[in-house]
Parts: C-alpha cells; sequence; structure tokens
C-alpha cells in the first residue's frame, strides 16, 4: 500500500544516463517501498491534491494508446484466468487528469489520486492506481508494468471490475500514463 504524502523526485533529475523506462522507474522507486509501486485503496482512507486540466505545451495521447493499453490489461488477465475489465470513461478521463497534472509538474506521484478519482465520481469500493513516464507506447508501458510487482498487482486484482487509461505527452514530448482501476 502507498502512504499519502508520497511525492516522487523530479525525474529530469535523477540519473539522465539512463534509458527512459529505466530512469522512470528509478524514480518510483525513490520514494516508494521495494516491491511497492502501484497504489491500493480502501474506503476511509483519505489524501490531498486535484488533477489538473492539460498545460501549455501539453496534448494527450493518440485515443488508440489508451485503448491498446486496456487490450494488453486484458489480455494478461486472460491469461492469469481473470476475467476483462471494462474500459470506463469515468476513469479514463480521471486518469488523463492525473497524468497532465504529473506532467505539468515533472514528478510522478501518487499524491491526491484518490481525492481525485472521487471528485469525478468514482464511487467504488476499491480503487487503484498505477502511474509511469516517458515509455513510448502502450506496449512499453505495459512492459514495464507487468515487471513491477506492485503494477502488476493492480492490473491482475481480481477486485477491479473497471480501468480507465489516461497519457498525456509533454512539451518534451515525453509520455506520463496512468491506469485507475475500480472495483
Amino acid at each position: 500500500m502507498c502512504r499519502a504524502g508520497i511525492v516522487c523526485r523530479r525525474v529530469g533529475g535523477l540519473a539522465p544516463g539512463l534509458a527512459p523506462g529505466v530512469r522512470a522507474a528509478a524514480a518510483l522507486l525513490v520514494a516508494l517501498a521495494p516491491g511497492v509501486a502501484g497504489c491500493s485503496a480502501r474506503p476511509g482512507s483519505s489524501d490531498a491534491g486535484a488533477a489538473a486540466p492539460l498545460a501549455a505545451g501539453q496534448r494527450e495521447c493518440p485515443h488508440a494508446a489508451a485503448s491498446e493499453v486496456v487490450s494488453k490489461v486484458n489480455a494478461a488477465r486472460r491469461k492469469a484466468d481473470l476475467g476483462p475489465l471494462q474500459d470506463d470513461r469515468r476513469l479514463a478521463r480521471a486518469a488523463g487528469a492525473r497524468a497532465a497534472s504529473m506532467a505539468a509538474r515533472g514528478q510522478l506521484s501518487h499524491r491526491g489520486w484518490k481525492r481525485a478519482l472521487r471528485q469525478a465520481g468514482v464511487g467504488g469500493r476499491v480503487l487503484g492506481e498505477n502511474v509511469a513516464y516517458d515509455y513510448p507506447s502502450a506496449a512499453a508501458v505495459m512492459q514495464g508494468w507487468l515487471a513491477s510487482p506492485g503494477h502488476r498487482r493492480n492490473i491482475m486484482s481480481p477486485r477491479f471490475r473497471r480501468i480507465g487509461v489516461g497519457c498525456v505527452i509533454d512539451a518534451e514530448g515525453r509520455r506520463w500514463w496512468t491506469q485507475s482501476f475500480e472495483g
């Protein structure tokens, strides 16, 4: 479980010689305990923060990228004999706003994720979030998430029924990804 208030250091200042995906994973692990890369929560827990609209220089990723992530999530779940997650527009809007907010700050963070989902009208009993930075494609980000125990735990959780994927491209062309889960 993630602790409320955890924020990662600026990604750009962390090991610039590393490959983009490795740099992103390293940035996330700076702030989180080893093996805990995604966040899940039960009702009653709280955190602060809010989602943001697109900032200057940002643009949404092509819709096909988010759809491909959902397809790859469901393919991974099918291999594990789990039911598919329903692609949910509310969750996708909230995930897109979360990705835009992180891109605007230049930080991967789980701060405010539950509040952002609740403000978007998401009312599930169990919620989860995965975030990533600088993976160039849906295939690459899914490979990274599935290789990380915390992210994989969210993707494969039988408690979740719905998913929304958001992706924003920042002014430098880097992609910021968010998966929001609801059960």
